[in-house]
């Protein structure tokens, strides 16, 4: 048997017993906290499965001192290496000082070619995954993932170099989407009013904005608001400026949209004066495209004259197009327009494209008013070539026509 006095002091006295007893608190010190500082009991937080302690010559001036930034910083000199790896569009442009303006990671680059210079835009708080150029070649549109910060955003910024400070002159506009993964594909319009963003949920939602009137909307340059498309009913009204929202696939490749284009030669089909407000956007049209699809969006009105893109009578819902009987719908990797040429200058019908594909061929497509896009004509440009590691799945497939 044991004697009472030494049972006594094994349970009470007891290391573990002591231990339970002291004063413990949950979470690590906290910045500003300087009443907290003092502690020097057990500190039971997350990344630890037991609780720990300060150290015995602990001093509290310390942790007020590590709350502080340091002194010294770092500041990027130089970016090596560029986003060609996961991207589906075009994401390489020159601005009109002739620099070439591209993206790595969350940076966006102005890299001068002359002066072996490169400049940055640190507008993004996650990976940028797609990037377009303005007309007037100066604006840029980037869109990005979601960081753990907030949503994904689409930044407008001008990628020219103020010639007194040398420093890029910035953001121009910015556009948060809020319950969305990221963004994988912008495009400007022909006359840079209109701004296609696609992201990356499981529909891969088209939408068309007025993008300055977005802008402006959402409380201009960092404010609070966010995109909406008024699903959510009278509470959460569409986002002014936002013109059109629809559907652009869904499949089981990810993502199922690679990219928009908008015919450059169709603003102004049907004469009159270009700078008139009435025609300028007359036959404006675009394409998505991607996995297995290319899908036609033309600009329709409501009955209360309010602009809408997708086929006539159904805002937000492309036509799509035909491949058979030429061939069998295959992955598009780019398009390009062309201009119209003969009896393709019809008003509301005739413009033709070209599409890229993965196997190295050349679609030619044709639009009509009533056949919508439909091929014509398939052409071999060049063999399959290299392959590449897919953007899901872990094999590796062909890069197509770029």
């Amino acid at each position: 048997r044991m004697p009472v006095d030494l049972f006594v002091t094994a349970v009470l006295s007891s290391g573990n017993r002591i231990i339970a007893m002291e004063e413990r608190r949950v979470g690590a010190y906290k910045a500003g906290d300087k009443a907290g500082y003092a502690f020097a009991g057990r500190i039971k937080y997350w990344p630890c499965r037991k609780g720990v302690y300060a150290p015995s010559n602990w001093d509290p001036a310390l942790t007020a001192r590590s709350a502080r930034a340091p002194k010294a910083g770092l500041s990027l000199e130089y970016v090596y290496g560029y986003g060609g790896l996961k991207n589906t569009a075009n994401n390489l442009f020159y601005n009109k000082a002739e620099h070439a303006v591209y993206y790595a990671a969350a940076v966006g680059v102005v890299y001068d070619r002359h002066n072996h210079k490169q400049h940055f835009f640190h507008g993004h708080d996650d990976d940028i995954k797609c990037l377009a150029m303005h007309p007037d070649t100066c604006l840029v549109a980037t869109g990005q993932v979601a960081s753990t910060l907030g949503p994904p955003i689409v930044c407008v910024w001008d990628s020219r170099v103020h010639p007194k400070t040398g420093e890029l002159r910035g953001l121009v506009a910015q556009l948060p989407f809020e319950g969305y993964p990221s963004i994988v594909a912008l495009q400007f319009s022909p006359d840079g009013d209109r701004l296609v963003v696609i992201t990356g949920d499981v529909d891969h939602t088209v939408h068309v904005f007025d993008w300055k009137t977005a802008d402006e909307a959402l409380g201009a340059i960092g404010g609070p608001g966010t995109v909406t498309t008024g699903e959510g009913g009278p509470d959460e009204p569409p986002t002014p400026g936002l013109i059109t929202v629809g559907k652009g696939g869904k499949g089981d490749s990810f993502p199922h949209v690679y990219g928009a284009s908008w015919n450059p030669f169709g603003k102004v089909d049907g004469g009159g004066d270009e700078e008139d407000a009435a025609i300028k956007h007359k036959w404006s049209e675009f394409v998505t495209y991607g996995a297995r699809h290319v899908k036609y969006w033309r600009l329709f009105h409501r009955d209360d004259g309010t602009p809408y893109y997708g086929k006539k009578g159904s805002p937000g819902l492309p036509e799509n197009s035909r491949f058979s009987p030429v061939t069998s719908p295959i992955d598009v990797m780019s398009i390009c327009w062309m201009p119209p040429r003969g009896n393709e200058t019809v008003p509301g019908g005739g413009s033709a494209l070209v599409a890229g594909t993965r196997d190295g061929g050349v679609l030619l497509f044709v639009t009509d008013p009533t056949k919508g896009l439909f091929c014509t004509r398939k052409l071999k440009a060049h063999n399959p070539g290299p392959k590449i590691p897919e953007l899901s799945g872990g094999g590796v497939t062909l890069n197509g026509v770029r």
